[in-house]
């Protein structure tokens, strides 16, 4: 049985992902469903507006967060 979700794979850059920090301001911030690898280089999302804008930062989750006043190094 196919569901016909649309995924959005994105590689993820300058991010460590495997971090609390980064991984609980995900979990808060990111309402649509996503999965992230377990190398952490990959994240993929089943949202196009999210998948839009990790995409317009380049695959950043950290300046993707932090834009968003969800995540500060």
């Amino acid at each position: 049985m196919e569901l016909g979700l649309k995924s959005y794979n994105i590689k993820i850059k300058n991010t460590k992902t495997n971090t609390g920090n980064t991984m609980l301001a995900m979990d808060r911030f990111l309402e649509s469903p996503y999965f992230v690898d377990t190398k952490g280089s990959t994240i993929v999302v089943f949202d196009h507006e999210l998948a839009t804008q990790i995409m317009l930062y380049d695959g950043d989750l950290g300046l993707f967060l932090g834009a968003q006043g969800r995540l500060s190094y």
